[in-house]
């Protein structure tokens, strides 16, 4: 939208667009604060914003990621010079068995034998 298009709005459009500007330009500046403040550890989260890459460092060794229906989990912990994966789930997921299945180069995917085809 040029200038001409943006005046032609009413006035409270005009208010609401600005703003939503104002905060959009807000958390762009806070994110890069806590991008610029986190210092490198062996846990981050890998982001983009506005076509730019960023790391955020997470102070831990520890990471846990869920499915989306929580009835699986893995469990990452880096310690020294190896890590460790520890899976677990809900009554949804047979723990018992579970194979680690190569599905691209250096990428596994842990899934149950109900679930294996």
């Amino acid at each position: 939208m040029n200038e001409e298009q943006f005046y032609r709005l009413p006035v409270y459009a005009q208010r609401y667009l600005k703003n939503l500007e104002d905060k959009n330009r807000r958390l762009t500046e806070s994110l890069k604060k806590v991008v610029e403040k986190s210092e490198e550890t062996c846990v981050w989260h890998c982001g983009r914003d506005l076509d730019e890459d960023y790391n955020i460092y997470v102070p831990t060794n520890r990471v846990t990621v869920v499915s989306e229906d929580k009835t699986a989990g893995i469990t990452v912990t880096s310690e020294r010079n190896c890590v460790f994966l520890s899976w677990h789930g809900g009554k949804a997921w047979d723990m018992k068995e579970v194979a680690f299945v190569p599905s691209a180069y250096q990428q596994a995917r842990l899934v149950s034998k109900g679930n294996m085809r």
